[in-house]
């Protein structure tokens, strides 16, 4: 018996594309979102992607998009982009089919481990050539002349977050202290670098980049979050991960390109930024999931 989450991928299939699944497997499952690759009866593959809150799907349509345009490997092309109907339960994007592996730590040996990494940051700084309009700003959102105007917004509304994460005890006093620390820090920390925008993809971790482990290339790069045009210097921090410094993400990037005298102070921000933005996003994704879920329980009885 096919799950909610299944059925909804059989029918975009069908109401999109007029085509009938024959095959489908879950690739990727986070609290946000879920992955499917499809073969259809005509023999034709796709990857499905199915979002639990609304209107992700065209941002990250944009983001793609762009994304696509500057990247060195693979970015899913969107085929479709589906509006949750009565029909269909979830927002969804069709993709052009994603393939390779996730589990990069298990299987890459040191050579193809050290030829990965460096295509990874060789391809992090081909997609930071992406200018945009010379302006700072997420991709599909306000535009600022000025990078410090643009953090201190988007931090402000990460404050927001913190406080309630606080109320919810998901975060610790002091934790919100040291975020409203950090915000009062920001002309400080960026005020005497001068920052050109460049293309962000918001999540640029070895969590979303897909391995050929048998070749040792990457096959694509997926699921932007948030993406803008800022500091390029800010994608290094989820590079900095134990996994990271096991392909030594951070020395490679150092050896090509540098990085500015106060990137600790910096990725500390940027640190922060994404965490609590993290914490935020799964504990509202949660919350909605068990509103459906008490809705179809509702809805059975």
């Amino acid at each position: 018996m096919l799950s909610k989450a299944e059925e909804c991928v059989k029918n975009i299939i069908y109401i999109e594309l007029r085509e009938h699944v024959e095959y489908l497997i879950n690739i990727r499952r986070e609290l946000g979102y879920s992955i499917y690759n499809v073969r259809t009866q005509d023999n034709n593959e796709y990857s499905v992607k199915i979002y639990k809150e609304d209107n992700k799907h065209r941002k990250e349509e944009e983001e793609l998009y762009r994304l696509r345009k500057m990247s060195l490997v693979n970015v899913p092309k969107v085929i479709r982009v589906t509006d949750k109907s009565k029909d269909i339960p979830y927002d969804a994007l069709i993709l052009s089919k994603i393939s390779g592996s996730y589990n990069v730590k298990f299987f890459l040996r040191k050579k193809k481990r050290e030829k990965v990494a460096r295509e990874i940051i060789d391809n992090m700084i081909a997609v930071s050539q992406d200018k945009g309009d010379g302006k700072f700003g997420d991709v599909t959102g306000k535009r600022y002349v000025n990078y410090i105007d643009y953090l201190e917004d988007r931090y402000k509304v990460t404050l927001m977050k913190a406080r309630f994460l606080l109320e919810k005890k998901k975060i610790t006093f002091e934790e919100l202290m040291r975020a409203e620390e950090l915000y009062n820090n920001i002309k400080q920390v960026f005020g005497e670098e001068e920052i050109k925008p460049a293309l962000v993809h918001g999540y640029y971790s070895l969590d979303n980049i897909r391995i050929d482990v048998r070749n040792g290339e990457i096959k694509i790069v997926v699921n932007p979050l948030n993406s803008f045009y800022g500091d390029e210097e800010y994608n290094l921090v989820n590079l900095m991960t134990p996994l990271g410094k096991k392909y030594k993400l951070f020395e490679i990037y150092k050896e090509k390109k540098g990085i500015s005298n106060n990137f600790n102070k910096k990725a500390e921000i940027y640190r922060t930024i994404f965490e609590i933005e993290e914490k935020y996003g799964e504990m509202t994704i949660g919350q909605l999931e068990k509103k459906r879920m008490r809705k179809r329980y509702k809805n059975v009885q």
